[in-house]
């Protein structure tokens, strides 16, 4: 026994294999769309060969997936390697390789887990939010959560609708084509935008007059709904009552509608140009 305890305290004292270090350089793009989750990675080519051991689909494939993982709303999406070409930089062969995963939650919040021995400066565009993370020995995973100010989309389309609102029964009707395709599962590509477009829409019909259709309202609704979390219910009573009260004053749809116009226009903006 003596013996035995002592061979396992000479494996836990062993330095560990070199491929356990992370001694290469690597570059990362993770971007959402929907549901769809793409990580581009680029990595030494001769070092990921050696660590798969192979460099064929199927070696790398049974390497990579179980070391770069990504999880939204606390369960694993489904990866698979798409695609793998090589490319030549600063005299160094690499691959770019990429990985796709189908997530079950296109809200997030999302975590990235990377365990390949070779740092990785990752540039990401998740759940609304953007930024780069530099993945090292000591920085294994990466948490990114919906922007607290994406919530304001919602806010706004809700003051919108109770301001322009021509009848009784206007408000309940539109609330409710928003807040079913808001509700539903779809990841809508391109939502952040589509949001903020939709809130420049309803705030112009608000100022110029239009009829407000209800396709338009369910294009919204996913879109805010693929781009955003919702308030708490409470929050948006809140912001319906204080969208009811201003109703009575004249000049209030002209100067909301303007406001949310100049708003719309700048979150569209900044989600197009990536701002």
């Amino acid at each position: 026994m003596k013996r035995l305890l002592a061979a396992l305290l000479l494996c836990l004292a062993a330095p560990a294999p070199a491929h356990a270090h992370f001694t290469t350089q690597g570059y990362a793009r993770i971007t959402q769309d929907g549901n769809v989750v793409t990580y581009v990675l680029g990595l030494e080519s001769e070092a990921l060969f050696e660590l798969a051991d192979g460099d064929d689909r199927v070696a790398l494939s049974a390497y990579l997936l179980p070391r770069v993982r990504v999880a939204s709303a606390g369960e694993r999406c489904a990866g698979a390697l798409k695609g793998m070409t090589p490319q030549r930089y600063r005299d160094v062969d690499y691959l770019r390789l990429v990985l796709e995963y189908e997530c079950a939650s296109a809200r997030g919040p999302f975590a990235i887990r990377y365990a390949v021995p070779a740092e990785s400066l990752a540039a990401y565009e998740l759940a609304g939010a953007s930024g780069t993370f530099a993945f090292d020995p000591d920085h294994l995973a990466l948490e990114v959560e919906r922007p607290a100010f994406a919530q304001l989309d919602l806010a706004l389309v809700l003051v919108l609708l109770v301001l322009g609102a021509r009848r009784v029964r206007e408000p309940a009707v539109f609330a409710a084509a928003y807040g079913a395709a808001l509700l539903a599962p779809v990841g809508l590509p391109f939502a952040g935008p589509l949001a903020a477009a939709s809130i420049v829409y309803l705030a112009v019909l608000l100022v110029l007059g239009g009829e407000r259709r209800l396709a338009v309202l369910a294009v919204a609704g996913l879109a805010h709904g693929s781009s955003a979390a919702a308030p708490p219910a409470a929050a948006l009573v809140l912001v319906a009552a204080g969208a009811l009260a201003l109703r009575r004053l004249p000049w209030a749809p002209a100067v909301a509608g303007s406001a949310a116009a100049a708003t719309g226009l700048f979150w569209l903006s900044q989600r197009v140009l990536g701002g």
